[in-house]
């Protein structure tokens, strides 16, 4: 037997894709009962960066133009004080934008008392930043001489929210009481502040805190160098006090080297907090190009250069080449500048705004986020169907998977063509069926049920793959939350809790389900239960499979009724499969009935 308990990484390549407007669809709940209502996790949205569109999954806090993190004009005098004025300074950030310099000065011959104020703006629009704003510095007010009108030597500094359970910050200048950034969100990046250089400590606070109150982070003395760009990175647990995980501010100094035609330079960060030292497969095709990415390391200053207009796979492996997840980027712009920011847990799921996932920064601001590609988990529920194999077309993914057994594959995001062979094939011949997929989205995980029968008699439905997202609530620890999924040989059903030998109507949990739907939600507190499953119809109903069931705090399960209800030789018994989705390594657990 050749089933594989890792996750199979495929690359693109590899993979037949059909359009988009396949035949198949996801499996949607019946109706019967409340509507469930919960969201599917993060949006996937299309983000329009300077050269090129990226696919991204924007942070879900910001609007693109009402949300932006405020930017007030900070305290930048520094530690050690420049001893002179600055004058109009004009900075453009990104590609585009709109600056405006102004210059105010009072000059009398002798004593004289002379404000020199200037500032300078930069409006650009960005998907997550809206209007990003560099504020210049104020001037100084004094009684001199002479007044000195030579330039203030100038640093650029921005902050990058890359701290996944860290609530929205306020970032001070140490010893003002006006933050410089305010209300920056996880997955936000701020304007670029251009302040004079020289030697400063930043302290962070959250959102809305007394500017009095002790600072939740204190960083040590930054120096900004004379005309240097620095992005500051907020990243680890603001809960920990573990050397190895917990809170920081990482500053990176800018040093892009000139792309050149047809490329993107990537600056790749790894900060993910509860992640281990990673290998980067680049092309995702076996054969790592980074090894041994430490955490809160990075790649040098000069960036990656990558092909630009095209799509990448990039796989993530631990020392060891054991694959922990993958990526699809969207297509890179031409002579583009990008921070690559490995961030979020690994322990969220890949759907949760926590989870981890690639942070995107261009010179304008926050991109958006890129999901980890979606995982679909396999599971033989066919009662007829010997041990198979999954392949995509020709190409093998899943190699002698019996009745009953599941094993996970992740893909790139899109739609596919699979082919299912009776096992062994290595993917060769005449396939007993070709199935669609629907169009899966990155950051997803779904269940794909082989169901049906290879040679159906008559009143058993045919075979198919169907295949149900992972739209499980987050929230509720502390009961069961499930969905019954119709996949056996049988007419439509009714589930419910067995009292004295039958299902009374108040006991009923699922009303007239048909193969292959898949229920509502439903919410069972935890205990030990009798479960039957009856044919639909008034109650009280007489069960006629019983099965000892049970509920569990926390368990978010998919309950598949599987196999032939009136089973003829050669096919398997009917009887319950418990898919938990609560971790991001699903398991499958086969029921038989009393």
């Amino acid at each position: 037997m050749k089933l594989s308990n890792s996750v199979f990484v495929l690359s693109l390549s590899c993979l037949t894709m059909i359009a988009q407007g396949c035949t198949e669809d996801i499996v949607t709940p019946t109706t019967e009962g409340s509507s469930t209502g919960e969201s599917t996790g993060d949006t996937t949205q299309t983000t329009q960066t300077t050269q090129t569109t990226q696919t991204t999954d924007a942070p879900t806090t910001t609007e693109p133009t009402t949300d932006a993190p405020t930017t007030a004009e900070p305290t930048t005098e520094p530690t050690t004080e420049p001893t002179t004025d600055p004058t109009t300074d004009t900075t453009t950030t990104g590609d585009t934008g709109t600056s405006t310099g102004t210059d105010t000065g009072t000059t009398d011959a002798g004593t004289t008392t002379g404000t020199t104020t200037g500032t300078t703006t930069d409006t650009t629009t960005d998907t997550t930043t809206g209007t990003t704003t560099d504020t210049g510095t104020t001037g100084t007010t004094g009684t001199t001489g002479d007044t000195d009108t030579g330039n203030v030597e100038k640093a650029q500094i921005r902050v990058i929210h890359g701290a996944s359970d860290a609530p929205p910050v306020d970032v001070y200048v140490q010893g003002s009481l006006v933050p410089a950034v305010a209300g920056l969100s996880y997955g936000e990046t701020s304007a670029y502040l251009e302040v004079d250089a020289g030697d400063y400590i930043f302290e962070v606070r959250a959102a809305g805190s007394d500017p009095n109150s002790p600072a939740v982070y204190t960083t040590d003395v930054l120096n900004l160098a004379v005309d240097s760009r620095v992005s500051a990175l907020a990243a680890g647990f603001i809960a920990s006090e573990a050397p190895e995980d917990k809170f920081r501010v990482l500053a990176f100094v800018e040093g892009f080297a000139a792309p050149q035609e047809n490329e993107t330079r990537v600056r790749v960060i790894h900060a993910g907090a509860d992640a281990p030292t990673v290998d980067l497969d680049l092309g995702n095709d076996g054969s790592p190009e980074v090894d041994n990415l430490e955490r809160f390391g990075e790649l040098g200053p000069a960036g990656v250069p990558l092909p630009s207009g095209v799509s990448l796979q990039i796989g993530v492996q631990t020392e060891n080449n054991a694959p922990v997840t993958a990526f699809t980027t969207p297509e890179l712009p031409d002579g583009g500048e990008l921070f690559v920011i490995a961030t979020g847990q690994l322990g969220k799921l890949p759907r949760e705004a926590a989870g981890f996932s690639l942070l995107v920064v261009g010179p304008q601001g926050t991109v958006g986020f890129i999901r980890q590609n979606p995982t679909v988990y396999v599971l033989h529920a066919a009662p007829d169907a010997p041990n198979v194999d999954v392949c995509a077309l020709f190409t093998p993914l899943l190699s002698d998977v019996p009745y009953g057994a599941m094993a996970p594959i992740q893909v790139p995001p899109g739609a596919y063509v699979l082919s299912i062979f009776a096992a062994p094939s290595n993917c060769m011949g005449m396939p007993a069926s070709f199935q669609f997929t629907p169009n899966l989205t990155a950051g997803n995980r779904y269940l794909a049920a082989a169901t049906g029968e290879l040679s159906p008699e008559e009143g058993d439905p045919a075979f198919k793959l169907s295949t149900y997202i992972d739209q499980f609530p987050l929230l509720d620890n502390a009961n069961t939350v499930f969905r019954a999924v119709h996949a056996a040989s049988a007419p439509a059903v009714d589930i419910g809790v067995v009292t004295n030998g039958v299902i009374e109507a108040l006991n009923v949990l699922v009303k007239n389900l048909s193969w292959p739907q898949q229920s509502a939600l439903r919410t069972v507190p935890p205990g030990q239960y009798e479960v039957g499953v009856a044919a639909t119809g008034p109650e009280p109903l007489n069960p006629l499979a019983v099965f000892d069931v049970e509920s569990l705090p926390g368990l978010r399960a998919f309950v598949v009724a599987a196999g032939a209800l009136n089973q003829a030789p050669g096919e398997k018994p009917f009887g319950l499969v418990v898919v938990d989705t609560k971790n991001d390594g699903w398991t499958a657990t086969p029921l038989a009935p009393k």
